[in-house]
């Protein structure tokens, strides 16, 4: 029992000691040792280090535009979803489960993951045409 004892605070010890060592070997991942101009790709990236897609500056643009666009515009049905989500999570843990009002939000819910899932698929038709043929794009999207 002392032999285990023992081995425990010997090892918490010694990895108490080695934790600023391994946290100071390892890459720093922080957003404050970023430049300020970088946002998502560095300007001085190669093509092929930019992925698999070889985006020129002009398309990524046009991408996170859109990506943009689709988040702000459907930003409220979001909050709404997550909003009904929760209400339904608290109509049915309820002692007594009011079957009707917890399909009515369900029925809520569903309508709002279609318009979100239409609304997904119409932006990812439109930033299709951002993909040219020899943008290195193999996923299919564009062509």
């Amino acid at each position: 029992m002392k032999n285990i004892i023992l081995g425990t605070i010997i090892f918490t010890g010694a990895s108490f000691i080695a934790m600023p060592t391994l946290a100071s070997n390892s890459p720093d991942t922080t957003m404050a040792s970023a430049p300020s101009s970088v946002v998502g790709v560095a300007p001085d990236c190669s093509r092929e280090q930019r992925g698999r897609f070889s985006l020129t500056d002009d398309q990524l643009e046009k991408l996170h535009a859109a990506r943009l666009q689709y988040s702000t515009s459907n930003a409220p049905k979001m909050a709404q979803l997550k909003i009904l989500q929760e209400q339904l999570t608290d109509t049915l843990s309820k002692a007594v489960v009011d079957k009707g009002a917890a399909l009515s939000i369900q029925g809520e819910i569903n309508g709002l993951k279609d318009d979100l899932a239409n609304a997904r698929v119409s932006m990812t038709a439109d930033t299709s045409t951002i993909f040219t043929p020899n943008s290195g794009n193999s996923s299919g999207i564009g062509s």
